[in-house]
């Protein structure tokens, strides 16, 4: 049982040590007909709490963004955009 989004829920979780150039932590979660995987380096932290963890990085980046657009009142979409070279003939 897992804590996300403010929801309790039962997930199948994997978890791996895997050596990529250090000793990394995958953890791969199948949500219903979601499948995640997920990276981290705390290897002290057990799979749920990665889940959890990962759960409130995605609430705060998205919160991030949000206050973004407000502050700039800019919409998604709306960045400017480099011109391309213009193509040799």
């Amino acid at each position: 049982m897992v804590t996300v989004y403010g929801e309790t829920k039962t997930l199948l979780i994997l978890s791996l040590d895997l050596v990529w150039n250090e000793l990394l932590w995958f953890v791969l979660v199948k949500d219903g007909g979601q499948t995640f995987i997920l990276i981290g380096s705390d290897l002290t932290m057990t799979p749920e709490e990665m889940v959890s963890l990962y759960g409130r990085r995605f609430k705060i980046e998205v919160t991030s963004l949000a206050g973004f657009v407000i502050i700039s009142g800019r919409k998604l979409g709306k960045f400017p955009k480099i011109n391309p070279s213009p193509s040799i003939r």
